[in-house]
């Protein structure tokens, strides 16, 4: 979890969050921040983005989930022929 607290601006208490929650939700929704990681007691519990930030990392993750299946669907259809630097489906070697 390194990664999630990149900077240390970026870090609220809980309690901080509930006494300003609409400063912080100000902060968040106008970009100020790419994102708020909440504490309790010492450990990252949430994470408060903004709406656009969070669709972007949707549709990042949704790219990245569709381009593994084509890979992994691509490599077990294809192989190589030996011999012959050719790539041919796998039905026609069965």
């Amino acid at each position: 979890m390194t990664s999630l607290l990149d900077r240390p601006e970026d870090a609220v208490s809980a309690t901080s969050m509930a006494r300003g929650f609409s400063a912080h939700l100000k902060e968040v929704s106008a970009r100020q921040t790419d994102r708020l990681v909440i504490f309790k007691d010492n450990q990252p519990v949430a994470v408060m983005m903004n709406v656009q930030a969070y669709q972007d990392l949707v549709d990042e993750l949704e790219d990245l989930r569709i381009e593994a299946v084509a890979r992994d669907r691509l490599t077990g259809y294809l192989t190589l022929t030996p011999g012959t630097g050719t790539l041919d489906s796998r039905d026609r070697h069965s």
